[in-house]
């Protein structure tokens, strides 16, 4: 694994400590610190207040919220890491919604997976960075056919390459904020839209009905 920290230049690493320490000050911050508390009491079913998150990392409008345009570091590793600080910063000082803004550097572990043996050809038809039209190539089209050429997927964690890339981030910020290794999660896990990549959309309707055991 290539160290991302010797490419990287003094002027990009005190822009990311200096965002690390503003992140650790509103970590602290009393606001903050309510907005936890009271997320814990609504999963103990103690609070009455309504919690309120707003979507914003998923707005496709061409101008965004918290733009790439105006990041200030030069190394690309560097401009990551300072656009995900900046994202921590602009929930607490303009959105002002219920995040939480926790008081570390989360990493992810580095995971491998392989696919489900089977290509979804996708073609686009317009803008595919503003959710243009598409359509694709069902590599399932019988079920009881081409079922065989699904496979199932395996995974492999390295543990190695997790452990110097945490190294890296230590090296960065590991006098204002801890790195902790975490999962990442998404909105959904559901195999449904997977099944409609699969099979189509009309077509794993059909088949419910025209073969409900398939």
């Amino acid at each position: 694994m290539n160290n991302e920290m010797d490419a990287l230049p003094q002027h990009d690493l005190d822009i990311l400590r200096r965002l690390a320490e503003r992140k650790s000050a509103i970590a602290q911050d009393p606001v903050n610190q309510e907005r936890r508390k009271a997320w814990y009491a609504l999963d103990s079913g103690t609070n009455d207040r309504v919690m309120v998150l707003t979507e914003h990392g998923g707005i496709m409008d061409k101008k965004k919220p918290l733009s790439t345009d105006n990041l200030e570091c030069t190394n690309e590793w560097a401009r990551g890491l300072e656009h995900s600080l900046r994202n921590d910063i602009y929930l607490f000082e303009e959105l002002k919604d219920d995040h939480v803004v926790e008081p570390f550097i989360n990493t992810n572990w580095k995971v491998n997976s392989t696919d489900y043996g089977v290509e979804v050809i996708t073609h686009r038809g317009g803008d595919e960075n503003q959710m243009g039209s598409y359509r694709w190539d069902p590599p399932i089209t019988d079920l009881d056919r081409d079922f065989h050429k699904l496979k199932m997927r395996t995974f492999s964690v390295d543990r190695k390459s997790t452990m110097e890339y945490k190294a890296q981030l230590e090296n960065v910020f590991g006098r204002i904020l801890p790195v902790r290794i975490k999962g990442s999660y998404y909105w959904t896990l559901g195999m449904t839209g997977q099944a409609i990549q699969f099979i189509g959309l009309e077509q794993l309707m059909i088949a419910m009905y025209d073969n409900p055991e398939g």
